[in-house]
């Protein structure tokens, strides 16, 4: 089971039409705020929503330091990537992880920037629009390579802003877990949990209680199990059992 964690684990929501397009010439950059950060001891990289143009394209971030939530100094860090993409379409875009060559230690409520580079091509990264101001988690700005980096137009359809479809991939603090697997059935509280290779059993209590209407989600009725994973990896399940009241 790798130690490695990703958050958020699903989401942000892509608007597919609204593309920020990055090549040699423009870059941008996204405020890691440390809410997002704290819940990691180390650093290990960021994932992306990217499509390209039809040559592929080559990609890095670079990490800059905070300033009254501003973008400030570069930090003296080795660069996430560069990796080297084929070509993704615009229209079904890919997540993809630029890596740290090594993990980068953590300080508690020390929010980061990260500027995104493309050094061959052409990227086209979707954005997120958020709902409510304070649904605006990650700010992307865009510039040159070097800055300065400006904050992107108002739009009528985004009157809160746009955000970054970004990940973040670090190993937990020891006194912030966050397990590998979340399950839950519809309408009752998550039940977070580590498998293990030989396996092991996993009670997911209805609380609330749920009756069989609210389970219902087809004809003929089905209870859906969810499930949400943390971490890279492939999971399978086995004599699962429903006990009713």
């Amino acid at each position: 089971m790798p130690a490695t964690r990703v958050q958020p684990s699903s989401g942000p929501p892509a608007a597919l039409d609204l593309l920020l397009t990055l090549d040699a010439e423009h870059a941008a950059i996204v405020r890691l705020p440390s809410s997002q950060l704290d819940p990691f001891a180390t650093l290990h990289g960021v994932r992306i929503l990217v499509g390209t143009g039809p040559d592929g394209a080559e990609i890095a971030g670079v990490l800059r330091a905070d300033l009254d939530n501003e973008p400030s100094d570069l930090i003296d860090a080795p660069s996430l990537g560069p990796i080297s993409l084929d070509a993704i379409d615009p229209a079904a875009p890919a997540f993809i992880t630029l890596p740290l060559p090594r993990p980068r230690k953590l300080n508690r409520l020390t929010p980061l920037w990260i500027s995104i580079q493309v050094s061959r091509g052409t990227v086209f990264w979707p954005v997120t629009v958020p709902a409510a101001a304070d649904q605006l988690i990650n700010p992307i700005r865009r510039g040159l390579p070097a800055g300065p980096f400006h904050p992107l137009p108002s739009l009528l359809v985004a009157p809160h802003g746009l955000g970054a479809v970004i990940r973040v991939v670090g190993e937990p603090a020891p006194d912030v877990p966050i397990q590998p697997l979340e399950a839950w059935l519809p309408g009752t509280n998550r039940k977070a949990f580590s498998p293990s290779p030989e396996g092991r059993p996993v009670s997911l209590p209805a609380e609330p209680l749920i009756s069989g209407a609210s389970a219902i989600s087809s004809d003929p009725p089905q209870l859906q199990l969810q499930l949400r994973a943390n971490t890279p990896g492939t999971f399978s399940f086995r004599d699962v059992r429903i006990v009713r009241g």
